[in-house]
């Protein structure tokens, strides 16, 4: 009985899910976008609050700073809408249109790190310094979203520190919501984080800016 060796080919055809035209911009824009939002506010945010405490003894009263606080919020969420949806929609980035996920984890995501700013930019002495941690801070935090090399590839204390991360939480998040359309309920337990560091965040930045020394 012969053998043969001949089997036939399987044809294989791949099709991309979440970049149909597989395109650099369509990979990459969409999880760069978050971060933008992220390092938006980090800069103009910090550079407010270290203007105020450089020129004056500035001791905000909780009405200055829920004005604040309510006023980055309404500029940033409007923002992300006109980004995730008029800016995605123009150039035909893939979406998945969960939207009333998106309505949700836009403000808390916004809150988040509005409230780590607000504590971060205490630490600064000088405006300017505002740009030194964008500079120091902006490629790290996309390498360790998961979105250019995987967690999985990573030593496990990366691992650790990147999910610690809101800017980690967050792109995973709209990834997840914008470009997969995954359900609500999926994302609640990255929601349930955001809104946890950033009550801490909020209550750490309360204290050093009315009650802690310079």
């Amino acid at each position: 009985q012969n053998i043969s060796d001949f089997s036939p080919a399987l044809s294989i055809h791949k099709i991309p899910l979440f970049n149909p035209l597989s395109g650099y911009g369509s990979y990459i824009f969409p999880a760069v976008a978050p971060l933008i939002i992220h390092q938006t506010i980090l800069l103009g945010l910090c550079m407010l609050i270290a203007t105020y405490r450089q020129n004056t003894a500035w001791r905000p009263s909780y009405t200055q700073l829920a004005g604040i606080f309510l006023c980055i919020l309404t500029i940033g969420t409007l923002g992300c809408f006109y980004l995730f949806g008029f800016t995605f929609w123009l150039n035909d980035y893939p979406r998945g249109g969960n939207f009333w996920g998106m309505f949700i984890a836009v403000p808390i995501f916004l809150s988040c790190i509005i409230a780590m700013t607000l504590y971060l930019a205490t630490f600064l002495d000088l405006p300017e310094r505002a740009g030194h941690v964008i500079v120091f801070s902006s490629i790290p935090l996309f390498l360790l979203s998961g979105t250019a090399w995987p967690h999985a590839a990573m030593p496990e204390w990366m691992q650790i520190l990147a999910q610690v991360l809101p800017s980690t939480q967050g792109i995973q998040m709209f990834l997840q919501l914008n470009q997969m359309g995954v359900p609500t309920a999926i994302v609640i337990p990255k929601l349930l984080y955001l809104t946890s560091i950033g009550l801490i965040f909020l209550c750490l930045a309360v204290w050093r800016l009315k009650f802690a020394k310079r």
